[in-house]
């Protein structure tokens, strides 16, 4: 298993160099600059801005610099917001960020391995059919469209719960915990389903019915633990989708995390915010997955050789 760790991590080092890279380029490429909509400054005003924030520099030297304050930990300054380096800013955002994708991850497990075991040991009857044509409903409907109409009802018609916010008032966590995470408890419902059903054929099943077994003590001490190796594997990629498919979520509920402010960068063209938080969720996908590939290994020792 360290050996696995060891080679991940040799892999990890080199794809996030090729994120970092290809990111800026992009960036200096795009036309336009992160003063060009400042229609009143100067031209010597917008002199000394370039000057100090090293623009004027030779392309080369700017990828030089900034990679190298990368090693370091150094992601600069932000362009928009002065006196405030792109790592403050990122420490300021990301509790929020991550405490709103746990708290959809979190519904996301729940709901989803509980509407999978349910439809699977009830196959083919209405407890199968309706939590997993809510599940496909789930998949299709997009997260900026689900974000609104759960606010248009809950919050604007029925008034229940807060359409913004985070912390301010009882329950505004919950509209967006929902709307991040309700594709992901149809994913795993999915999943959860198929592994059950595939555990549900094995013969170690049949002989602990055959033993007496109750169904609870076949599903819960037998069954889960093989059943649900394919919703670990998920488990990393979904935390990294939460996590940036918070931009959305964070945008339409107005979430004081870096979601919104890797928006407003894209809008600003804050190019030390936008590298800063897109190597951050791209080293996060990264990790979490390779979270997920060791405790598949842990369920499930045949995977070590596939891995």
């Amino acid at each position: 298993m360290l050996n696995i760790l060891f080679k991940r991590i040799l892999i990890a080092i080199p794809v996030l160099i090729i994120v970092a890279t290809i990111t800026f380029f992009l960036i200096r490429f795009a036309p336009g600059g992160p003063f060009d909509a400042d229609k009143s400054l100067p031209p010597q005003v917008l002199e000394n801005l370039n000057e100090i924030y090293n623009l004027n520099a030779p392309l080369w030297q700017q990828y030089f610099d900034y990679m190298t304050g990368i090693f370091v930990g150094d992601f600069g300054p932000s362009y928009r917001y002065p006196g405030r380096t792109v790592t403050e800013m990122i420490a300021t955002g990301l509790p929020t960020t991550f405490e709103l994708a746990f708290y959809a991850l979190l519904m996301a497990i729940v709901l989803g391995i509980l509407a999978g075991v349910i439809a699977s040991f009830n196959r083919n009857t209405f407890l199968d059919y309706f939590p997993m044509s809510i599940a496909m409903l789930g998949i299709c409907v997009p997260t900026f469209l689900l974000g609104p109409v759960l606010s248009l009802i809950f919050g604007v018609e029925l008034r229940l719960l807060p359409v913004s916010g985070w912390g301010l008032q009882p329950g505004d966590k919950l509209l967006p915990s929902i709307t991040l995470g309700f594709a992901y408890a149809a994913y795993i419902a999915r999943l959860s389903r198929g592994g059950m059903l595939e555990i549900f054929g094995q013969d170690f099943i049949r002989t602990a019915r055959a033993k007496g077994l109750s169904e609870f003590q076949v599903i819960f001490k037998h069954a889960m633990q093989g059943g649900l190796i394919p919703v670990v594997s998920f488990l990393g990629p979904a935390i990294a989708g939460l996590l940036g498919g918070s931009f959305v979520v964070e945008t339409i509920f107005n979430i004081p995390g870096i979601g919104r402010f890797y928006v407003e960068a894209a809008q600003n063209r804050d190019y030390t915010m936008i590298m800063g938080t897109t190597i951050l969720f791209s080293a996060m996908i990264i990790f979490f997955n390779l979270l997920s590939d060791l405790a598949v290994l842990i369920l499930n020792p045949k995977a070590r050789s596939e891995l």
